[in-house]
């Protein structure tokens, strides 16, 4: 897979993507897969929200604000990295998920136009389970038009938080990932290329 696939048509946005997350700290979860569909809703379009905001203005630091609140740094930083997490030192580690921060940030700055709609609205959820839920919005713009996007929440403690976002089509976390090893693969799992690629789009 090509450098160009991070880019929002499936060249440079990634969320999580990123995904974006968002820590309830007000919400109390539900224990039912039902219940905690419901309480999934309502984070995901106050998350969503805040992004076509951030978009609307093209404020990066609000993207960068959502990116460090929101995201479920940890896990989806270990998921990227699929068979090469066993292998990162604990230094490496900090420098890897300070980069990806700044990396999902950019991604995010870079692809205002496509966000900066009116408005987010759920059209449904599927509960995975009571921690894992499935989210299918759309982003509305002027004039009517909407542009479909799933998200990907779990259940932290007692809030969620984002792990993926699907983008015309594209599960973006996953994308990530394959990105992420080809890099590694190319370099024998040299650290240090992921992290200079990061760099370079971040």
């Amino acid at each position: 897979m090509s450098e160009e696939a991070f880019r929002f048509d499936r060249r440079r946005f990634v969320l999580g993507a990123v995904s974006i997350p968002l820590v309830a700290s007000q919400m109390v979860l539900a224990s039912s897969p039902a219940h905690a569909s419901r309480a999934a809703e309502q984070f995901v379009s106050a998350v969503a929200n805040k992004a076509l905001r951030a978009a609307r203005s093209r404020s990066s630091s609000q993207f960068r604000s959502i990116v460090n609140r929101y995201t479920a740094i940890s896990s989806v930083s270990r998921f990227s990295l699929g068979k090469y997490a066993r292998r990162i030192t604990k230094s490496q580690k900090r420098t890897y998920r300070k980069l990806i921060r700044g990396f999902i940030t950019r991604q995010f700055i870079d692809n205002a136009d496509s966000l900066a709609g009116q408005s987010f609205v759920v059209k449904s959820s599927r509960a995975r389970s009571n921690r894992d839920i499935i989210v299918k919005g759309a982003i509305v713009f002027s004039g009517g038009r909407q542009a479909p996007v799933e998200w990907r929440v779990v259940r932290t403690g007692s809030s969620f938080r984002i792990f993926d976002i699907k983008v015309k089509g594209v599960w973006l976390a996953l994308n990530m990932r394959s990105q992420f090893a080809s890099v590694l693969h190319k370099s024998g799992g040299d650290m240090n290329a992921l992290f200079d690629y990061l760099r370079k789009w971040s």
